[in-house]
């Protein structure tokens, strides 16, 4: 007897294939996942390289690195600006004579504070200018997101004030890769071109010491570790702010209710203000940052920040790049910072971050 052909699939053959592509589906988005996640991260690394790149351009050319703050809190990225191929936009903001606004006098210069959009409305002061080379893809935020201020980008990169909390303008802070000129200086002033360290300053190695990291950009994120800023929390800049700054860790990767927190982090790529495109090698990566008072320049405890898996990526002062890990040690957390020369109480984070400590550290 024939038997005729069957032409299709029984209800439990077509239940058994899609449960068997579910689980295909199922084992392959974590892959997918993790691929996409280092090719973000493999961008991250290479801006942070080409930053490694014009910092030692800049150095060649003006035997110095830029300072991180200057007296109008203009940073480091606007002075890196023509050795990443920004000329013409340098150029721009560094000829502005307000012709088409309010003209603002400093030390006889006419160029406007960083945050201050002039009254000309968004888009019009010289700084608004979106950076994407400034933006790692790891970020949630958009890359055309801008600021608090007129359209000023955001900035994923910040620059590294060593193992100490002190204030964004404190000239004594000599940590650090980048330190600052005060406000009132007028040999300072940010046209005059003021410089910053030299590399026979670190005697510690440029291989061993941080000269940039990475900052989660704070806008929704306020009240997040990553992301946040704790503000108005007693510390004192030249006190222990790591014991004060972890005790503000609440649940699920936040702050403690009721903490008075800002969302700084990032938000304005061209302004010095160490709460904005700074960071200190006190709190863990992806840490709790805190600051003193309810200024966005005081001084404190600023953890870099990111969005890839179990830490931040760092350029080195000798254009390498490391992955540094939550957990690094952070050495003695009750232990007063060390102002100006000696080794860092904060372990090997904090040796990392100090330039002159005389730490031989042994990088992770």
């Amino acid at each position: 007897m024939n038997r005729r052909s069957r032409l299709g699939f029984t209800l439990v053959e077509l239940l058994v294939v899609i449960a068997i592509i579910g689980i295909l589906v199922a084992l392959l988005l974590p892959a997918i996942q993790a691929a996409r996640e280092a090719a973000r991260r493999s961008d991250c690394v290479n801006k942070l390289k080409q930053l490694g790149v014009a910092l030692h351009n800049h150095h060649d050319t003006y035997k110095a690195l830029p300072p991180h703050a200057t007296n109008w809190r203009w940073n480091a990225h606007h002075r890196l600006m023509p050795f990443m191929e920004l000329q013409a936009q340098y150029d721009m903001s560094m000829n502005w004579t307000g012709a088409h606004g309010p003209t603002l006098q400093r030390f006889g210069q006419s160029q406007p504070e960083p945050w201050n959009n002039c009254g000309m409305g968004y888009g019009e002061a010289p700084w608004n200018i979106l950076r994407p080379d400034l933006r790692c893809p790891s970020d949630p935020q958009p890359m055309g997101a801008f600021g608090d201020v007129g359209q000023q980008g955001v900035s994923n990169y910040c620059f590294s004030r060593g193992d100490n909390a002190r204030w964004t303008e404190d000239r004594d802070n000599r940590r650090g890769a980048f330190g600052a000129i005060p406000d009132g200086d007028p040999n300072g002033s940010y046209k005059a071109g003021p410089k910053g360290y030299t590399f026979s300053s670190f005697t510690d190695g440029l291989s061993t010491t941080i000269a940039m990291s990475e900052n989660a950009v704070g806008r929704d994120r306020a009240n997040m570790i990553i992301g946040g800023i704790a503000r108005n929390t007693g510390l004192n800049q030249d006190g222990n702010p790591q014991t004060q700054c972890m005790s503000r860790i609440g649940a699920d990767g936040m702050y403690v209710p009721g903490t008075d927190v800002r969302d700084w982090r990032g938000m304005r790529w061209a302004d010095g203000g160490i709460t904005f495109t700074g960071f200190t090698t006190i709190t863990a990566p992806n840490g709790p940052s805190c600051v003193s008072g309810g200024n966005d320049s005081d001084g404190g405890a600023l953890a870099p920040s990111s969005f890839h898996p179990g830490g931040v990526n760092g350029l080195m002062m000798d254009g390498s790049v490391r992955f540094f890990m939550n957990d690094i040690d952070t050495g003695n957390l009750t232990a007063q910072p060390n102002l100006n020369s000696g080794r860092s109480p904060y372990g090997v984070w904090g040796a990392i971050g100090s330039k002159n400590g005389g730490e031989a550290t042994e990088l992770p």
